[in-house]
């Protein structure tokens, strides 16, 4: 397997750990708020232990690891030089982000993860040069970047660069590129410049999307060749490929588009100071950040540092009678009931619980719901977001130490009742508004 470079593009971790773990969080030492920094040192931890299927197609474990961070603040690069506007209409970040962030950083100086940044640049220009240098100085390296930003696939190249989504397992490369889009890397940049980003404040052509801007490059080729259509007054319109308002944005914009291109390329030779000795897996100390997750009251996260420093587990606060408690996955930000309180350890209760799989036991529970004064109801959904959510199962209780989880959808296959008919049989009871609900 060729060596591995993980690069954290930091930022935006940070804000994806913030925004899914939204449930709030205090070290219950210190008291400061810790949701982002429990979600960010879960999936730090995630890729330090290397055990993805898509990790281990190309040898596990990163070989070497780095972040990759904006140093200069949204208006202090050379876009907003280039142009006043780029990023101006970011809000400020929220208040308790600033000190999760530092308490990140700290982390991860302490653990000894090597932080790469630029004044003047952003964190895709440095990730751009890391990979120019790392493709020049070790053509073997494979560079990953884990992140999700459009922006980064300008770089995709074979058995060299890909993106990497460690909270799903996926991998950008390009051919998942070319799938998706039916564009090669070298094409990205134009479709980014057509399409604009109304969230770095990149002006591109109005009415033109990511898929409408794919479309006309597959079909012209480059961004050059669709101004040249566009703008071609020499043609009768009957010849026309591009009609109509598309054309007319199209023209009308041609005189900003080389701005924006010049605002989505990326900078190789963005000026770093990176030693690729210093990001050695083998370098790390693990063990110099337990004492800061356990004055954050990151209990569970203390046996994943145990296992990076070949400790034992930490000892199980209760004993377990009946039932199993769910493992938890603190890097996946899967869902609802991943998102815990900071001092909530891997307790495991005393009392009656049952996984409901059979008609007999869903008869049952219906029985004892109806009979129940109020109920406590939970969801386990695939992700956080409701719009994109699917059901994985509901979780009911009608007094202390007795509970029912009913699976509507399970990995692998495993065997639950068909969601429809667990929704029929149990929409009665959750619908009735005299029956109360927690």
């Amino acid at each position: 397997m060729p060596p591995t470079l993980y690069i954290i593009d930091g930022y935006a971790q940070f804000f994806r750990a913030y925004h899914a773990i939204r449930t709030p969080m205090t070290s219950p030492v210190t008291g400061e708020p810790t949701n982002m920094t429990f979600g960010f040192v879960g999936m730090l931890l995630k890729l330090l232990r290397g055990q993805e299927a898509r990790m281990q197609d190309v040898g596990g474990p990163p070989t070497y690891a780095a972040v990759a961070l904006d140093v200069s603040g949204d208006r202090g690069t050379f876009r907003s030089q280039l142009y006043s506007e780029y990023k101006a209409n970011r809000d400020a970040p929220p208040e308790d982000l600033r000190p999760q962030v530092d308490r990140c950083l700290a982390m991860l100086g302490e653990l000894g993860m090597p932080v790469i940044g630029s004044e003047g640049y952003e964190a895709d220009d440095v990730i751009a040069a890391i990979a120019e240098r790392m493709k020049k100085e070790h053509p073997d390296m494979l560079v990953r970047v884990i992140s999700k930003d459009k922006d980064l696939k300008q770089l995709l190249e074979p058995g060299q660069f890909e993106i990497y989504d460690i909270h799903h397992d996926t991998v950008i490369d390009v051919d998942a590129l070319k799938a998706d889009t039916g564009l090669t890397p070298e094409q990205v940049v134009d479709m980014l410049t057509l399409m604009g980003d109304t969230a770095d404040n990149v002006p591109g052509v109005p009415g033109v999307g990511p898929k409408t801007a794919a479309q006309l490059l597959v079909e012209f080729g480059t961004l050059d060749a669709v101004l040249a259509e566009a703008q071609d007054e020499t043609k009768p319109k009957k010849d026309w490929i591009i009609k109509g308002k598309r054309r007319e944005n199209i023209a009308a914009a041609a005189g900003m588009l080389p701005l924006s291109k010049d605002l989505v390329t990326l900078r190789a030779d963005t000026p770093i100071d990176f030693d690729l000795e210093a990001c050695k897996l083998s370098k790390l100390q693990p063990k110099k950040i337990e004492p800061i997750i356990r004055e954050l009251g990151f209990n569970r996260l203390l046996d994943e540092v145990k296992a990076l420093t070949g400790g034992g587990p930490e000892p199980a606060a209760h004993t377990q009678t009946k039932g199993r408690s769910k493992p938890k996955d603190p890097g996946g930000f899967g869902g609802l009931f991943d998102q815990t309180h900071a001092d909530d350890t891997t307790q495991v209760a005393e009392g009656d619980y049952t996984i409901v799989r059979t008609k007999k036991e869903l008869d049952a529970l219906v029985k004892q719901l109806n009979s129940a004064k109020a109920i406590a109801l939970d969801t386990e959904t695939t992700q956080i977001r409701p719009m994109l959510a699917k059901l994985v199962g509901l979780s009911f209780s009608t007094k202390p130490g007795t509970g029912w989880y009913v699976p509507v959808r399970a990995p692998e296959g495993e065997k639950h009742l068909d969601e429809l008919a667990v929704l029929e049989a149990l929409r009665p009871i959750i619908e009735d508004e005299t029956k109360p609900k927690v």
